[in-house]
């Protein structure tokens, strides 16, 4: 604690912005072939979907019987029904700005939906997609880089990646859907506070405190900070009434829903992320700044170390102080 760098933390706090998630933002789930296409998707930027017989322009002028007939034909899809509505969705409901969930092989990434693009220059594109099935189909993937035959593609920015286990079980239960493409609108909540450390959507202020620990949380440790951020409400905004939820994991996060004091938590993100960094200890990175921080203990040695400091600061100084005057006393 000695050592503790202020400045370091002011710096984090600079670098962690409120993001405005619109109300109509929706949430997508999309699986990346037994993970054979997660790498290339995250590495270029991309995310993209099968049945290359249904391209948009099939979708906008083909009757839906002949959607079918295409899928049946090319695909021996029991389910050409589903098929369509999976392309459909993906080149027409899916919106630039929604977030998406990628789906990897024990990596979960998630991003930012972007335009709807169609890649021109793959050579007898259903022959390639059936192939690289037929190779993943045997494991193939587990060992060589398969390339991406799909031609309907979405640009993506990707804002987060994690290991699949650091889910919360709300998130690891989404994935139990096994469809290809799906959305996911009723894990919002999940979504976002993975993605975000502090956020307002739907009216509420959402701040994200990321335990990193993997012991068990204390009881006490949590109590402590529950009644420090109550309290902090109760003294500066006596008016308010405040309502807030959690949801803990070890690891995991403490996630904290503000429905009312908005622009309060907002611009006094700084006072919360340093009663968390106080109790918990440990470490917090954001935007490639971080910072070891330390215990309670910790606190109370460096405040005692800085009391006896300040006092032998101030005995040295009564004593220069005391012989300034000797010293003109003399001279005069």
């Amino acid at each position: 604690m000695e050592e503790y760098n202020f400045q370091l933390v002011e710096k984090i706090n600079q670098q962690v912005h409120v993001v405005q998630v619109p109300d109509t933002c929706s949430f997508w789930m999309i699986r990346t072939k037994s993970g054979a296409y997660y790498s290339e998707y995250i590495h270029n930027g991309y995310i993209a979907i099968g049945w290359n017989a249904v391209l948009q322009s099939n979708i906008t002028q083909d009757t839906e019987e002949k959607l079918r007939q295409a899928v049946e034909l090319n695909y021996a899809d029991k389910r050409p029904g589903a098929a369509i509505n999976k392309c459909y969705s993906f080149a027409s409901e899916m919106q630039a700005g929604n977030l998406v969930m990628i789906l990897g092989d024990k990596r979960v990434a998630f991003g930012i939906i972007g335009e709807y693009f169609e890649k021109q220059d793959i050579q007898d594109p259903i022959k390639k997609e059936l192939e690289a099935d037929a190779q993943i189909a045997a494991g193939f993937h587990k060992q060589n880089r398969i390339e991406c035959p799909y031609v309907k593609r979405r640009k993506v920015q990707i804002i987060k990646e994690v290991e699949e286990l650091r889910l919360t079980p709300m998130l690891a239960r989404a994935m139990l859907n096994h469809h290809s493409l799906s959305t996911i609108s009723d894990y919002a909540i999940p979504v976002l506070n993975t993605c975000f450390d502090l956020y307002v959507y739907n009216g509420e202020t959402h701040a994200v405190f990321r335990v990193n620990t993997k012991r068990k949380i204390k009881g006490r440790d949590f109590a402590t900070f529950c009644y420090y951020i109550t309290e902090i409400f109760s003294v500066l905004n006596e008016d308010e009434d405040i309502s807030i939820t959690t949801n803990l994991n070890s690891p995991g996060d403490y996630v904290v829903a503000f429905s009312q004091g908005m622009d309060f938590i907002q611009e006094h993100w700084f006072a919360f992320l340093f009663i968390f960094a106080v109790l918990f200890g440990g470490s917090y990175e954001v935007s490639g700044l971080k910072i070891d921080i330390p215990s309670v203990r910790g606190l109370i040695k460096w405040v005692c170390n800085r009391k006896h400091d300040n006092s032998i600061k101030s005995l040295e100084a009564e004593k220069l102080k005391k012989k300034s005057a000797e010293l003109i006393w003399i001279m005069n």
